[in-house]
């Protein structure tokens, strides 16, 4: 939503055992200026936290973690991932860990 619906930033950003869809997922392997044309929104000002499940079966986290890096080093707002965590031990649910 925030990168690719919206033309403003948020106040925070949350992704939580989640993978980016299309146009997301499609910006890795264009340049920065093609990503950019597919995104609303990409200023520095945005606060980003992702949190992945280190045995997350659906989205694993090594394949999961890249594709975000990913889109987040073409649209070059890589300083806005704040938090970029992974859960020891955690699968594809929500733990109040995660929330705290």
């Amino acid at each position: 939503m925030q990168l690719a619906k919206l033309d403003y930033p948020l106040g925070a950003v949350i992704i939580m055992c989640s993978f980016p869809l299309p146009p997301l997922f499609d910006m890795p392997g264009n340049s920065p200026a093609d990503a950019k044309k597919n995104a609303t929104y990409y200023g520095q000002d945005m606060r980003f936290m992702i949190w992945y499940g280190e045995t997350d079966f659906i989205f694993p986290p090594p394949k999961t973690q890249k594709a975000y890096h990913d889109i987040f080093d073409v649209l070059e707002i890589r300083d806005t991932l704040k938090i970029d965590h992974i859960e020891p031990g955690m699968t594809h649910n929500y733990i109040k860990e995660e929330f705290a």
